[in-house]
């Protein structure tokens, strides 16, 4: 019996993974050179192994909905969701697949994978920080910047319009 057990319990502990307990993902962007739009998209799903003393042995295989993407005005939010921008219909997910995570200090770590957005995929990388640790969580915090002309989006809209660099943070709290 206690072979059996061992058997079933030894390869659930080798694939351990954290559970995303709550994140937030915001952005924002440079609109006629004049304005900022801000935004959010709803929570990042997806597998997470992080062990911040083995970052050689984490990843990072997230998710989120295009779909949920709020910049507080329903026309405008209605326009991202098609062809011209996220093309939900066809790509309903932006991903982030690490393939190599590395500590650079003590609470800093980089992260080196690839983004995917409307089924475009390039190299990514990022820092990101253990901003927070307690006895049964770790919040981790990210800032980076999207090229929205890689990903095809707004096309059709000149830097003028829309810029091009789209700031982005991302703070994710995962279960130990």
């Amino acid at each position: 019996m206690r072979a059996l057990f061992i058997l079933f319990f030894i390869p659930f502990c080798l694939q351990a993974q954290n559970e995303i307990l709550s994140s937030e993902v915001t952005f924002e962007v440079g609109n006629l050179w004049v304005n900022t739009v801000d935004g959010s998209f709803d929570g990042v799903e997806g597998e997470v192994k992080f062990l911040p003393r083995k970052p050689e042995e984490s990843y990072f295989r997230v998710y989120l909905e295009a779909s949920t993407i709020d910049t507080d005005n329903d026309k405008r939010d209605e326009h991202l969701l098609t062809e011209d921008f996220f093309h939900v219909e066809e790509h309903p997910h932006i991903f982030i697949d690490s393939e190599k995570i590395y500590r650079l200090d003590e609470n800093e770590y980089r992260l080196e994978g690839s983004l995917t957005i409307k089924g475009i995929s390039e190299s990514f990388e990022t820092t990101f920080v253990l901003a927070d640790e307690t006895a049964t969580s770790f919040t981790l915090s990210s800032d980076f910047v999207v090229e929205r002309e890689k990903f095809k989006l707004g096309d059709s809209y000149g830097g003028f319009v829309i810029a091009d660099e789209i700031e982005v943070r991302v703070v994710m709290s995962l279960s130990k």
